[in-house]
């Protein structure tokens, strides 16, 4: 199908969802892995964590990559299909990825908002005017920590000079973003900084920091903060739970946050990134074992076969964040579009949407753990079925 505007966009999921399994455009939102290498082993990671004692993935599944043309080939469908936003992460580092810095640039072309999600360990003080060229939107910066103690803690083995490095090259973007606005100001060519947000999963190692991660994404220059709590693997990354202490005291931290951000005049104040259901999930009745969503996941019907799709490194196209295992595709086999208009993948759209997440059909899911998509699904309800009639 031809470039349909936004408007159109949202005609179309809808009549999709209200059809029950048929999809009249593509994804709004497609996040993709573009390799799984990764130079770091953070602490809560679901496949490099060192408190999995080498029962994570194998040394295969670590050397799985996107081949360039795949990725590009990818790109123009999607462009053409009306979706948004292209998403640049993995199960590793992307900027691991040999090409990441023309990708960009390729999603930009077709006029699609092009977001990564990066330990930024990669990147330089020197590489930021290299990466601003690109074009990119936004850099969702995976840290877990506010100074280098908490940052070696999470990220077994990193040196702090790391973390100093990091500080630096946020700092620098939020230098150019003010040079930005400044060139604007006067009315000059510019090159536009992308959006900061930072990312941090909370975890008993790191959560007597939350109030000082505010404090330095401020400091920092971040535009937005995001929280989340860990999602542990059983039998392995458990110890990284909440106490029903530590909990409270993540609370109280919260509303310290708030009351500083409300404090600060609009323009100064920070994004806080589905900041409610970070809080809502601190107190949910499962929060002690990780199982935050369990008690309402089914309350709310589940829309991401219409609106979002991950590709994995390995090329497999699967329906949602954690649905890893439901593979719906392949992009080395068959184009998206083919994939995407399936009818394997209409059965997930039905199932998704008309199925209570206890059926086996979810089982390798884990919907009740948490659902990384809840987000996205509470969206499109609000804005295309306010009145909770789907």
């Amino acid at each position: 199908m031809d470039k349909v505007d936004r408007k159109q966009i949202n005609e179309l999921i809808r009549k999709g969802i209200v059809t029950g399994d048929t999809a009249f455009c593509g994804p709004e939102h497609v996040v993709v892995d573009l390799t799984n290498r990764c130079n770091n082993n953070c602490i809560a990671c679901w496949t490099k964590s060192p408190l999995l004692d080498g029962s994570g993935p194998d040394s295969g599944w670590h050397r799985q990559q996107l081949s360039t043309q795949v990725v590009h080939q990818l790109i123009e469908e999607l462009a053409a299909l009306g979706t948004k936003i292209v998403r640049f992460t993995g199960g590793g580092e992307p900027f691991l990825h040999p090409d990441i810095y023309e990708l960009i640039s390729a999603v930009k072309r077709q006029d699609m908002f092009c977001a990564v999600t990066t330990s930024l360990g990669m990147v330089r003080s020197g590489d930021v005017e290299r990466l601003i060229a690109t074009g990119v939107d936004e850099l969702s910066v995976s840290l877990w920590a506010a100074d280098e103690e908490t940052y070696q803690a999470t990220h077994p083995g990193k040196s702090g000079e790391r973390f100093s490095e990091i500080t630096r090259v946020l700092r620098a973007v939020a230098a150019r973003k003010r040079k930005s606005r400044l060139r604007s100001l006067l009315r000059l060519p510019q090159g536009s900084a992308p959006k900061i947000t930072l990312l941090n999963v909370i975890s008993s190692v790191n959560f007597a920091q939350v109030e000082k991660m505010y404090d330095y994404a401020r400091e920092v220059g971040a535009d937005a903060l995001y929280f989340t709590v860990v999602d542990p693997i059983p039998d392995y990354t458990d110890s990284l739970l909440l106490t029903q202490e530590q909990r409270q005291q993540v609370i109280h931290a919260c509303q310290n946050i708030l009351c500083k951000n409300n404090s600060l005049p609009n323009r100064k104040q920070l994004e806080l990134d589905n900041f409610e259901g970070f809080y809502n999930r601190l107190h949910a009745q499962g929060a002690a074992d990780g199982h935050y969503d369990e008690a309402d996941i089914n309350e709310l019907p589940c829309y991401i076969g219409w609106l979002f799709c991950r590709v994995m490194a390995n090329g497999e196209v699967v329906p949602c964040c954690r649905g890893v295992e439901l593979a719906l595709g392949n992009l080395n086999e068959q184009g998206f579009k083919e994939i995407w208009f399936s009818k394997k993948y209409g059965r997930f759209r039905k199932m998704a949407k008309e199925t209570e997440k206890s059926h086996p059909f979810f089982s390798s899911i884990g919907c009740g753990k948490t659902c990384d998509n809840r987000m996205h699904n509470e969206e499109i309800q609000n804005r295309l079925f306010p009145n909770h009639q789907s």
